[in-house]
């Protein structure tokens, strides 16, 4: 069995590359994306957070004949419930951060882009 050749290239996280990607595109396309992703974000993350509103509210606990089975029942309820609350936590963090990521990619783009018009 054959070694396998070392590899050269460093493992980049998910928001290296997107800083990367956003300092490749035109300034005024990470414009765009900055405004679009907060706006997108934030409109999910009220939604979800309407959600997690409406599970807060006190119900009534069901009428179990058995009461181990309100264990189940209790479960069942919060693993249904978990994506909620982590999508709320998810769209509460990124919606700032997506749009700083793409502002800070389209300062680069901008400054790239007007330092080969003065080397012109």
């Amino acid at each position: 069995m054959m070694p396998r050749p070392q590899q050269n290239r460093r493992h980049t996280s998910t928001m290296e590359d997107l800083l990367t990607l956003s300092s490749r595109i035109p300034w005024w396309i990470n414009l765009i994306l900055i405004v679009v992703s907060y706006v997108a974000l934030h409109l999910w993350h009220t939604e979800l957070a309407y959600q997690v509103h409406l599970y807060a509210q006190p119900t009534p606990p069901p009428k179990l004949a058995n009461p181990m089975d309100g264990v189940n029942v209790a479960v069942h309820t919060a693993l249904s419930r978990a994506p909620v609350y982590m999508g709320a936590i998810f769209t509460e963090i990124f919606q700032y951060l997506f749009p700083a990521i793409f502002f800070l990619g389209g300062t680069v783009s901008l400054i790239r882009s007007l330092g080969t018009k003065n080397a012109r």
